[in-house]
């Protein structure tokens, strides 16, 4: 599969394999949290002992219902991204993991291999929950079988967003 910004991106739906190979064809994967793509300096997580209170309302909040979805967000330089990772390894080392799905943005990769961020957005979630939550696999892959184009990034977002990431979830 290739994405080219004149030419639409079709999903091979040969099989469910082929399918599940045009889904991660489709990731933006500078985006992961544990991308080898991100330098040190930005790979940091909250140093031990701080944002405590943040990180305790995360865990409650999560512990507290069902939650599938965290949302953080703030203004540039509150340490977002730091308590994010630490949010993501702490989920994805449980057992079993809890951890379905990250996407980090950065203006330094405003650009990964030809995939702009947003654009691949949410492939690159969809991926993440079909590879952690196998019974939404078969949602997603079903989803693209009878949609082989909901990956081209010039789908509606919300169409993606609703037809990849929260049907699949009521799934669960």
């Amino acid at each position: 599969m290739i994405y080219s910004a004149n030419r639409a991106l079709v999903a091979d739906t040969t099989s469910d394999e082929t399918i599940f190979t045009s889904l991660s064809a489709s990731v933006a994967h500078g985006a992961l949290f544990d991308s080898r793509f991100w330098d040190p300096a930005q790979n940091r997580e909250c140093l031990e002992g701080t944002r405590t209170s943040v990180i305790e309302k995360i865990e409650g909040a999560l512990q507290a219902s069902k939650s599938m979805m965290v949302w953080l967000s703030g203004s540039a330089g509150t340490g977002k991204s730091a308590i994010a990772r630490t949010m993501a390894h702490r989920l994805k080392d449980l057992e079993p993991s809890r951890l379905a799905g990250t996407f980090f943005f950065s203006r330094k990769h405003k650009d990964m291999s030809g995939k702009a961020g947003l654009d691949f957005f949410v492939p690159t979630l969809a991926y993440q929950i079909a590879k952690s939550k196998h019974t939404a696999k078969d949602s997603i892959v079903n989803t693209i079988r009878s949609d082989p184009v909901i990956l081209d990034p010039r789908k509606p977002l919300a169409e993606q967003f609703r037809d990849l990431l929260v049907k699949p979830l009521e799934d669960l």
